[in-house]
C-alpha cells in the first residue's frame, strides 16, 4: 500500500503535516512504539505509530526521528488512541 492511499481513507482521519512529496512511498508493515530509540525493532518501509510518550523536547524528537531514518521507515504517524464504543 502507498502512503497516499492510506491517507485517503476518510475514517482514519489522518492529516499530512510534512513530506507531501513522499506520499508515493510503499508501506510494507506497521509497528507501534513509544521507545525513544526504536530502530532495532523496525524493518524498512514500516509505518511507525506512536503516542509520543517518549517526547520531552527537541532532543528526544531528533533521537527518535534519527532512528526512523536509519531504519528506513516509510513514515511516522502520531496521535492518541480513541476509545471505540
Amino acid at each position: 500500500m502507498r502512503l497516499r492511499d492510506l491517507c485517503q481513507v476518510d475514517h482514519l482521519g489522518l492529516k499530512v503535516l510534512t513530506g507531501h512529496d513522499l506520499l508515493d512511498r510503499r508501506v510494507r508493515g506497521i509497528t507501534t512504539t513509544d521507545l525513544i530509540e526504536p530502530g532495532r525493532f523496525l524493518k524498512p518501509a514500516e509505518l511507525v505509530l506512536t503516542e509520543l510518550t517518549w517526547h520531552d523536547g527537541p532532543d528526544s524528537a531528533r533521537r527518535f526521528v534519527a532512528a526512523l531514518v536509519e531504519a528506513r521507515a516509510a513514515a511516522l504517524c502520531s496521535g492518541t488512541a480513541l476509545k471505540v464504543p
